[in-house]
């Protein structure tokens, strides 16, 4: 195996904060100073460049020695390297697009900058975009860099660093002008050699089943080409790393948690390394290193609130209603639907950020629709609904819903926050709002305090209860979409009101810097520490499947399999006496049997309601999929069309409370509306070739966003103004009236675009109000705050969804056949199939 050292030049890095040549830390050696675990990464890339994509997997959202990577492979292989990176800024203040752009141009190789012969540039889809940073060089030493530059890009055709830098993901192969320094800009058509693309934090495009294959059929051209890929995973649990990998055809490089803090063969010369590295040395080099200290300690800084709070008699009700639950006969349970969500409320009561009394559930079937109903409403209408059960679960029924009314009183009855004199005993809500407000005395000042929510409404609730304290650095989201996003997670503490949902356990692996769990004692502090143990138990199984990877590497490279690395890993199994496994195609988390695996006897209470939640979760969504929750009065226009892909002429029927991309003639901008605004000769878009999937639908299904958001509460408002404008035959000029009269300020335009279904919501919750009134819904009027936070969490992937599905559909009608879907972006990619197969000529409207 070749050593990066011997393939490479020696390099360095100047210290930008050095004004001084002679200061002893004025240009600092890299290539024999990093850290093992980037000499490791270094050491398999050189052995594997054009024989192996490489997969590196490592909890961090930035791919730190990534300007090493790229000026590695483009001076190896002569050849471009393309880096896909991210722009948003974090608590550094910089990007991490402009934190590898700055790094970049300190690299140097015995005093001359490395960019004067590979040059690195911000890449957009028709120019390049030299930042040049040379904070140690005079202005003529700074002027001759820049006119040699200048001759780089123009005279030669040589390998070159090129940063993405554009709104969407396209990968880029030729450019027409150039701009230097900010100021110097040229016309040159400029081809690249492309030989390596790179994804930093790859997890912004794979982030479901769908986008994982999307992904892959976007680059498969580009691999056919032998252009070597590098993605980097920051959620080293990710259950897509092993479909990459086996469609990439990639090694995988797997520094996950397990990994790090488990195997002495890597925690121990690494932590040597940085006992024994040059403190001010240590600062400069880590810029380059792909890991830091804190990812080796085994401290996995996740505990317990303590002291625990007080359950009083909530343990007595819970395990009762338990045992009342399996004595009932569910296979003849008539209220299916109501059983079901009551269930829900069990397992969620205890683990509330809100208090209960404040909590509603959004519930409906058949028979009342759908609303908002608080909890003691929701067990009156059960108890009320099983009169029509069989006689022996009408008494067992009874007395649970007893014994869950009994749980949320016990709950609800406790002290509010500045409310001394209401009772003695204290929740969870009252806990979460005194550590919010002293939150310095738990965690860091300096770090982001993130709070989980566990259902939808309740994050809304607490949001609107922290903004009259005026508290800032607090975000609070719904776990599921805060598992769905990339951010740096070292900037956030993270607190938890109870043991998390199974299918979010990963989160506890993310490196957050302190993660508290609140518990009341007893069977729900039981939970969480059974949940923590897994967290260690898992790192084992975690272990296994990255010590396969490792192998494949090794066996490649010709390395046996006997070093400190292995030799660690094989004692520790010995001892566990756990048996291997080969790599599977399956993902090794976020799945109840895969947790359940890992529980071991001492746990058969938890793992008992593992078997419960993940039945009732089942039984919720197929009963969700029964109901219906079109209004009443819906009615459909009947639509004769013409197939604009095929020519084939069909009938289809639209929903008016639905809203549908139109053009009014091939040529006219691409608008949303309802199917009540549609004439003959339009042109409509039905995506998926589904008239009732909506955009919205389309977003949920691509991102998996399923049980992140709430699709009937957004849709709500817009439906029932649609339909109340048919309905009334009020106009839109009247409707604005009514608006303004009622204290409305925003513009004629504006309402306009509500009535005609043209946005994903008011960006107001007053406003969401103002139109409940005018519509006389009291869901609207009583639930504007709730509604408003769900519209905020899709807003802004709608407006960008909305505007690269109209590139598609533009890209489609006008190249027809011809279009070739690899010049899209990634992005718009993702929707191609989703409605090249949907865009109609409308004949006729019934």
């Amino acid at each position: 195996m070749e050593m990066w050292t011997e393939k490479v030049h020696e390099i360095n890095t100047y210290n930008p904060d050095c004004r001084d040549a002679n200061d002893y830390y004025y240009n600092t050696e890299l290539s024999g100073n990093i850290s093992p675990l980037t000499k490791f990464f270094f050491n398999t890339f050189v052995n594997t460049i054009g024989q192996k994509n490489i997969i590196v997997s490592f909890p961090d959202n930035i791919l730190r020695p990534l300007p090493l990577i790229a000026y590695t492979y483009s001076f190896l292989q002569k050849k471009s390297t393309m880096i896909f990176t991210s722009n948003t800024r974090g608590l550094e203040k910089k990007s991490p697009r402009e934190i590898h752009n700055l790094n970049y141009y300190m690299l140097n190789w015995d005093g001359e900058y490395l960019f004067y012969d590979i040059p690195i540039g911000y890449l957009y889809k028709d120019k390049i975009e030299a930042k040049i940073h040379m904070p140690l060089a005079n202005r003529r030493f700074r002027k001759r860099y820049t006119e040699h530059l200048k001759q780089n890009f123009i005279t030669t055709n040589g390998p070159k660093i090129l940063l993405y830098a554009d709104n969407s993901t396209k990968i880029v192969e030729n450019v027409n002008s150039i701009l230097l320094d900010n100021n110097t800009k040229f016309k040159n058509e400029m081809e690249f050699d492309l030989g390596c693309i790179i994804f930093e934090n790859v997890d912004r495009y794979i982030n479901s089943k769908y986008t994982s294959k999307k992904f892959v059929n976007w680059i498969k051209n580009y691999m056919t080409k032998g252009i070597s890929f590098v993605f980097h995973f920051s959620n080293s649990s990710s259950p897509f790393i092993n479909y990459i990998r086996e469609k990439t055809d990639s090694f995988v490089i797997p520094f996950s948690k397990g990994i790090l803090t488990n195997n002495n063969g890597i925690a121990k010369p690494t932590m040597d390394y940085y006992h024994s590295v040059d403190t001010e040395k240590a600062k400069i080099i880590e810029k380059y290193n792909i890991d830091r200290p804190y990812f080796y300690s085994d401290d996995k800084n996740i505990r317990v609130f303590e002291p625990l709070i007080e359950s009083g008699n909530i343990d007595r009700h819970f395990l009762e209603a338990k045992n009342l639950l399996k004595r009932i006969d569910e296979s003849s349970i008539r209220n299916k639907k109501f059983y079901y969500r009551s269930l829900g409320i069990l397992y969620s009561l205890q683990d509330l950020i809100i208090n209960p009394s404040k909590y509603k559930i959004r519930f409906g079937d058949y028979e009342i629709g759908w609303r908002f109903f608080r909890i003691p409403e929701f067990l009156d209408m059960f108890l009320n609904r099983i009169s029509n059960e069989n006689e022996f679960n009408q008494l067992i029924l009874a007395n649970y819903i007893s014994e869950l009314d009994n749980i949320y009183s016990e709950l609800s009855k406790c002290k509010r926050f500045g409310e001394d004199s209401s009772y003695t005993r204290i929740g969870k809500d009252y806990k979460i709002l005194e550590i919010i407000l002293n939150k310095n005395q738990f965690y860091n000042k300096n770090h982001t305090l993130m709070i989980g929510a566990y259902s939808n409404s309740e994050a809304s609730i607490l949001k609107g209860e922290l903004d009259k304290f005026g508290v800032d650095n607090v975000e609070v989201r719904h776990i599921g979409w805060l598992n769905k996003s990339n951010f740096d997670r070292s900037d956030y503490n993270l607190l938890l009101p109870g043991p998390l949902p199974v299918r979010y356990f990963s989160e506890l692996l993310r490196p957050y810097k302190k993660i508290l769990i609140l518990a009341y004692n007893g069977y729900n502090f039981n939970r969480i520490k059974d949940q923590i143990k897994l967290v260690s138990e898992y790192s084992v199984s975690e272990e296994i499947v990255s010590m396969n990877y490792f192998k494949e590497i090794y066996d490649y490279v010709g390395l046996p399999q006997n070093d400190a690395l292995f030799r660690d890993y094989q004692e520790r199994l010995d001892k566990l006496e756990v048996e291997e496994e080969l790599i599977s195609a399956e993902k090794p988390i976020n799945s109840f049997d895969g947790i359940k695996k890992l529980i071991t006897i001492e746990s058969s209470d938890y793992k008992e309601d593992l078997n419960n939640l993940g039945q009732m979760i089942k039984n919720m969504k197929a009963e969700d999929k029964k109901i219906n929750y079109q209004h009443p009065s819906s009615e459909c226009l009947e639509f004769t069309l013409r197939n604009l892909e095929n020519g084939r002429k069909c009938r289809k029927s639209l929903p008016i409370e639905k809203t549908y991309f139109f053009l009014k003639n091939i040529g006219s901008k691409i608008e949303e509306g309802s199917p009540k605004d549609l004439k003959p000769g339009n042109f409509v878009i039905v995506i998926d070739n589904d008239e009732k999937k909506t955009l919205l639908q389309l977003i949920i299904e691509i991102y998996d966003l399923e049980s992140s958001i709430d699709k009937e509460i957004i849709e709500f408002w817009k439906e029932k103004l649609i339909l109340f404008i048919k309905n009334t035959g009020i106009k839109y000029r009247e409707l604005y009236d009514v608006y303004s009269d009622m204290g409305g300020e925003k513009h004629y335009q504006t309402v306009l675009n509500w009535g005609k279904g043209k946005v994903i919501g008011p960006e107001n919750p007053k406003d969401l109000y103002i139109i409940g009134k005018i519509l006389d819904e009291k869901i609207l009027q009583e639930n504007c705050d709730l509604i408003s936070d769900e519209i905020e969490k899709v807003r802004n992937i709608h407006r960008i969804t909305g505007r690269k599905l109209k590139n598609v559909i533009k890209a489609i009608i006008f190249e027809g056949q011809s279009l070739d879907a690899q010049n899209l972006s990634y992005e718009e990619y993702l929707f191609y199939e989703k409605v090249k197969n949907g865009i109609y000529e409308i004949l006729e409207i019934r």
